[in-house]
């Protein structure tokens, strides 16, 4: 075993309740599932170092989805083979013989996509140390009928005697008589005994997609196909599920966004019913996430909160990568929405800080906090507008602007995130300060239900169930005010603020098996 460990002081644009890996890398969450009462983790993991290389997959434990424990690193890279250069991202699947990891082998001196291959637990129990299947790689590339640029990443599931798997992809472009550009796709695959599979066709590729709000890429990876119930917390109402297929869209070695859709599904076929949607308009701030059906019959999942700066500014720090917190799913008309799992409220410490504004007004909270959570309901006539700056200088030098705004004609509201001055200096190299913006789903009342969580550098948002994830990272540690303000048309009912303790274990470590 080796053991690695965090020795320098902690970095303040650390989230605190929010998961972050004990030391090196984090990426793509990977395996998320419940055994009993306890929910597994596992992710994308550099335990080495803050940069992608030769990834592992870290492990983390928990039984209220907020406080994480970790554990050792479960998957580790052979010496030779097809995952030489790494394990990458993939699920955690139940069979008659116990859990197995599926995951994507990369060595790209024998094939220039990532392969299928598996891996199971010596300890059934604890899933801590899983061991590679001598078969592997039990799908060694794309098949000769659909010779895809990329492929990899999956997701499982069952029906009848007969596992189906699906992997996403990217199509070369075409010319000849049918011309066609690259293409995202959905490769699919099936088993009767789980290490040998067939290529049953190409299940929904980007030519079946209607235009909208998502651009759908020319690569889809970490697929996720799965069901979601109708909107929560309505007694005696009809409120039907759907299915979603969502996928994280790369083009050209850039993470873009996630994106789904809602579909009918059935064997070998998906049907688009909607056009494309972000699942979260903070882009690439919240990207491959995994969903997971919980026992008690909610839908969650969780997905990675890139960073905000680049790699290079980040060496002294010994970590990098975030997971947003883990969301409850459910559909309302064409829309896939979400709310942070009621886990997360046992966070709030003592009473919060409660306002009310109308018309031009303009408040301080008296909390200085780096870790809130602010819910409340607005209410926004049409040219309704208010902004609340977060992570924000006493001066107003430094700030991020969350804004709510309708339009003069219509019901439409759009929520917006400016981060010009979220760091205060002249150029910003490192820093991603785009501006981040979307609509919202609203009615003529012009009500808004906002939950706004602000961790260190992590801000979520939720927005009538649409939510926005932002990295921000104020040059001042001093940044730690919330400043809100109405414009004519706008009014908080109420917006009650709480600090946020800890959730994270005050010793972190990694400990990683030798074969």
């Amino acid at each position: 075993m080796t053991t690695l460990s965090i020795e320098r002081p902690r970095d303040r644009h650390r989230p605190a309740y929010h998961f972050t890996p004990p030391v090196g890398w984090m990426n793509d969450a990977n395996g998320l599932s419940q055994i009993g009462d306890t929910y597994h983790l596992f992710y994308q993991s550099n335990p080495y170092g803050p940069q992608h290389n030769r990834i592992h997959w870290g492990h983390a434990v928990s039984t209220d989805l907020v406080h994480w424990e970790d554990r050792p690193v479960a998957l580790v890279p052979l010496d030779e083979g097809p995952d030489v250069e790494g394990c990458w991202s993939g699920v955690l699947v139940k069979t008659d013989d116990g859990p197995v990891f599926v995951y994507s082998g990369r060595n790209t001196q024998v094939g220039t996509t990532q392969t299928c291959c598996l891996a199971w637990p010596k300890d059934k129990e604890n899933l801590d140390w899983f061991v590679q299947d001598p078969a592997n790689p039990v799908i060694a590339g794309p098949p000769a009928e659909a010779p895809a640029l990329e492929m990899r990443d999956h997701c499982v599931w069952r029906e009848g005697n007969t596992w189906h798997q699906v992997m996403g992809a990217g199509l070369p472009a075409t010319e000849g008589e049918n011309p066609a550009p690259k293409l995202g796709a959905l490769m699919h695959f099936t088993s009767t005994d789980f290490r040998t599979w067939d290529f049953a066709g190409i299940m929904v590729d980007g030519s079946k997609l209607q235009p909208g709000e998502a651009d759908p890429a020319t690569t889809w990876e970490c697929p996720d196909i799965f069901d979601v119930p109708g909107a929560p917390g309505l007694e005696n109402v009809n409120t039907p599920g759907k299915t979603v297929f969502a996928w994280s869209a790369w083009h050209e070695e850039v993470t873009l966004h996630t994106a789904y859709i809602l579909a009918e599904k059935s064997t070998g076929s998906l049907t688009p019913t909607t056009a494309p949607r972000y699942m979260d308009l903070g882009l690439r701030h919240f990207y491959a996430p995994q969903s997971l059906e919980l026992d008690d019959g909610r839908r969650i999942h969780v997905g990675w909160s890139q960073e905000g700066l680049d790699e290079s500014v980040v060496p002294q720090s010994d970590w990098f990568g975030a997971m947003a917190l883990p969301r409850e799913l459910w559909a309302e008309s064409d829309m896939l929405l979400s709310r942070p799992v009621m886990e997360v409220d046992k966070l709030r410490r003592g009473d919060p800080e409660v306002i009310s504004l109308e018309g031009a007004d303009r408040h301080v909270l008296e909390t200085r906090s780096v870790q809130t959570d602010s819910v409340g309901t607005v209410v926004l006539k049409p040219s309704g507008e208010l902004t609340i700056d977060v992570l924000a200088a006493a001066d107003g030098a430094e700030r991020t602007r969350i804004r709510l705004a309708r339009a003069t004609d219509s019901a439409e509201i759009t929520l917006s995130v400016d981060r010009s001055h979220t760091r205060n200096a002249t150029v910003l190299p490192h820093y991603d300060t785009k501006f981040l913006s979307g609509m919202i789903p609203a009615d003529e009342s012009g009500e808004v239900e906002l939950r706004i969580l602000v961790d260190h550098s992590i801000i979520e948002i939720f927005a009538n169930g649409r939510p926005l994830t932002a990295r921000a990272y104020p040059a001042s540690a001093q940044s730690n005010s919330i400043v809100v303000e109405t414009h004519p048309g706008a009014s908080i009912n109420e917006l009650s603020t709480w600090e946020m303790a800890a959730a994270e274990q005050s010793e972190r470590f990694s400990i990683i098996p030798t074969m």
